[in-house]
């Protein structure tokens, strides 16, 4: 259940499948800002066993293998505060004030935007709160009392909120006549229920590594929350009974918790606007670079018709070699200029807006390239060679590093309507990692050694493995402040087939 353990954490690298990993970075409330800054570098030390250089991976390739996905960050609300009725930033208490409403338009696409949140908030607390329960399992200081008891007020806690949300829903039901809105409260209603279920079931996992008969009675009340959900969905939204017997119903499974899952993360999602440097610039420089070129053509051209006389062969054949000199001057002046520009500008630059396009909130700029080892910084050569393999930390190793860069400015919060509770941006980091390992070895070689004792051969399979090392450095600005930077550093352990798992170096 690593995989499962690795999914509840936030602000660490994790591996997302064989191929890639990714990394959520949280904002501050936007509420409180009045102008941040938030750069994010990433030194990706790759051995030079893989030839990865700048000739082999281009920048075109690393942004065709990477993405930025940016939404609103989920507020963080436990499920004492969703069902707290003076908490106005919780959606079922402004789902409360809009029961009697006028059914506009308006009003209608305010109640989806805030079940959807809901189904967000609902999934962040049911991660927040096993992610909780796991630590305390691990931790050395395990109160098993303790814990039952905060299982079942977790239990509690949750029958109490599905209630509440299920008292509204008929609410709704019975009041509105919309069909769409009672399409969007069953969408909501069935995610939750497979969040919970998910959830659940992965604590469960992970208690059974635990064989404490007193954990047997947290074990009963998790496992009738998971039994209760699935029985749940069956009855009501037709899932599958019985998997592994009809592959179709198997494929629509976890194809429909997809659909759900983006149905719900879309109320989240935000409108953004990415252009390149070249997008930005290339009219201006085609046209500096072709004004120049022909300045300078006019010129030899005026010149040697001084020289020569008009219409005369060599008058014909040195006209033909300026206008030829001309065509290579534009075009080289148009890379000289690009390739000055790349130094002074970012690569890409995304604009952040709200989701109707209406407001901006910020801008995300992200530049690449390779970086030769003596012109690392300090405190990156220091996090590079510590926790080397104990005895080999100053050893030079022959590796190749990309350098990325990205960073956000986020603006001061707009005033965008009485039901705003969205608070903060979340930036995903996803890259993909497939393109470094296409002149890897074969992920298991014989390794043959003598058997001390009987002097025969010994043949062993031993995995063959590389290391790409990352080190992340953020710097956080606020207007008025100081800097803070921070250094984190992970390990990629990978072989030919992709991600074996991710090492945090502390």
């Amino acid at each position: 259940m690593g995989t499962f353990y690795n999914k509840l954490g936030s602000g660490e690298i994790r591996f997302r499948d064989n191929w890639q990993f990714e990394l959520k970075t949280e904002f501050p409330s936007l509420p409180d800002l009045k102008g941040y800054l938030h750069s994010q570098e990433f030194y990706i030390f790759i051995p030079n066993s893989l030839q990865v250089n700048y000739r082999t991976y281009t920048k075109a390739q690393f942004y065709r293998d990477q993405t930025n996905f940016i939404r609103f960050k989920t507020p963080e609300l436990s499920f004492k505060e969703l069902i707290d009725p003076n908490n106005h930033d919780s959606p079922l208490v402004i789902l409360h004030q809009l029961e009697d409403a006028i059914q506009s338009k308006e009003i209608i696409v305010t109640v989806q935007d805030q079940l959807k949140l809901f189904g967000n908030i609902v999934r962040s607390a049911l991660r927040d709160r096993v992610r909780e329960f796991v630590d305390d399992v691990r931790s050395l200081e395990f109160d098993v009392e303790k814990f039952v008891e905060n299982v079942s007020v977790f239990a509690q806690d949750l029958k109490t909120l599905r209630s509440v949300f299920s008292d509204i829903q008929s609410i709704f039901h019975k009041k509105w006549s919309d069909v769409v809105l009672r399409k969007h409260f069953s969408y909501v209603d069935e995610f939750i229920s497979i969040s919970t279920n998910y959830y659940v079931t992965g604590l469960i996992e992970i208690l059974k590594k635990y064989d404490l008969p007193a954990l047997q009675s947290a074990r009963e009340k998790l496992c009738d929350i998971g039994v209760g959900e699935n029985v749940y969905r069956k009855e009501k939204y037709s899932e599958p009974q019985k998997l592994g017997d009809d592959i179709a119903g198997d494929e629509f499974l976890l194809y429909r918790n997809g659909l759900l899952n983006r149905f719900v993360t879309g109320g989240l999602r935000l409108m953004t606007h990415r252009s390149s440097i070249d997008q930005r610039f290339r009219n201006l420089v085609g046209s500096i670079a072709a004004g120049l070129a022909m300045m300078i053509y006019l010129l030899l051209f005026i010149w040697q018709g001084g020289v020569f006389a008009m219409n005369s062969e060599p008058f014909i054949i040195t006209t033909v070699i300026l206008y030829i000199l001309k065509d290579r001057i534009k075009e080289g002046l148009k890379t000289i200029s690009f390739s000055t520009a790349s130094r002074y500008f970012p690569d890409y630059t995304t604009e952040i807006r709200t989701s109707d396009g209406q407001r901006v909130l910020g801008k995300l700029k992200e530049t690449f390239s390779f970086i030769d080892g003596d012109k690392l910084p300090e405190d990156v050569v220091r996090a590079r060679n510590k926790e080397f393999h104990t005895m080999l930390e100053t050893f030079r190793r022959p590796e190749r590093v990309i350098y990325y860069k990205k960073s956000v400015n986020i603006n001061r919060k707009h005033n965008v309507g009485k039901f705003w509770n969205y608070y903060g941006l979340n930036i995903i980091f996803r890259f993909n990692i497939s393109r470094f390992l296409t002149k890897a070895s074969n992920p298991v070689q014989t390794y043959i050694t003598l058997n001390p004792e009987t002097r025969e051969f010994i043949r062993m399979k031993l995995p063959k493995v590389y290391h790409i090392n990352i080190i992340m450095k953020n710097t956080y600005i606020k207007k008025g402040q100081e800097a803070k930077v921070e250094l984190k550093k992970f390990r990629l352990i990978v072989d030919k087939k992709g991600i074996k798992r991710v090492e945090h170096i502390e």
